[in-house]
């Protein structure tokens, strides 16, 4: 299995999760960035998408998600991303 498809697949898995274990009030935030991830990953097995792409749509949902929690859990602590230089 291409690594690309194997992250992209562990980041779906972790937003099924937080959609399984968020209160109710808080799914539909989840929802929408799982849809958009699967809808990548179908895209990526069908050949629409190649690995790049994947990977950039990924990261993308990544930092989307990441910061819609942190508008609305405004006492956690942002995520260090690991491409900002310090």
């Amino acid at each position: 299995m291409d690594e690309t498809l194997r992250r992209a697949e562990e980041f779906l898995a972790e937003l099924e999760d937080d959609r399984r274990c968020a209160p109710p009030e808080y799914q539909p935030v989840v929802e929408p960035y799982v849809r958009a991830l699967t809808g990548s990953i179908d895209a990526f097995r069908a050949s629409r998408l190649g690995a790049r792409e994947l990977n950039a749509h990924a990261q993308q949902i990544r930092l989307s998600y990441a910061r819609d929690l942190q508008r609305l859990l405004p006492g956690e602590t942002p995520p260090t991303a690991r491409f900002v230089r310090n």
